[in-house]
């Protein structure tokens, strides 16, 4: 396959190979490259020093406040244990049977069946108390998290902004 049959400005006919075998426009481009290669780097270091200049003190005073309030920023307030209502039903029905079987030893002459409904009834009204004592307990527990998550929060960003502020301004 002939090479000129391309169509392309480095293969046309006007561009007479080199020595080496590559045509001569090539050689040009990559000697312009190796020239001003340097100069585009230099470039970058003037345009991505000024932005990394004006986030080190950012980062800086984010890892100072972090380690100052031992909190970072984002993180969710802590979840009561999964379950804690299952529990709550569980005890509750515990001590509800319990105070139900108490209760039956007042009455030994009641007959058996009586006793034993009393005693499930005594268990599923201590199983519904449990259930809401549990889920009462897990909102106080969420509500005292954001509470201490916001305080935290708080502790950092005053730390972060006291950083800021002692910071050098950026030039």
């Amino acid at each position: 396959m002939d090479m000129r049959a391309r169509g392309s400005l480095l293969y046309s006919p006007d561009v007479a190979p080199s020595p080496h075998g590559l045509p001569r426009m090539l050689l040009w481009v990559e000697a312009t490259m190796k020239s001003a290669f340097p100069g585009f780097v230099c470039l970058g270091c003037l345009i991505v020093v000024p932005a990394s200049a004006q986030q080190a003190p950012d980062q800086r005073c984010a890892q100072a406040a972090t380690q100052a309030t031992n909190y970072v920023p984002g993180t969710p307030p802590p979840q009561p244990a999964p379950g804690g209502r299952v529990r709550g039903a569980a005890r509750g029905a515990a001590v509800g049977a319990t105070v139900g079987a108490v209760q039956n030893n007042r009455y030994p002459n009641a007959p058996d069946a009586v006793r034993d409904q009393h005693r499930q009834d005594q268990a599923r009204a201590g199983a519904a108390a449990g259930v809401v004592a549990a889920g009462s307990r897990n909102r106080q527990q969420r509500r005292q998290g954001r509470r201490e998550t916001a305080s935290q929060e708080q502790a950092w960003q005053n730390s972060y902004n006291a950083c800021l502020q002692s910071a050098p301004p950026p030039q």
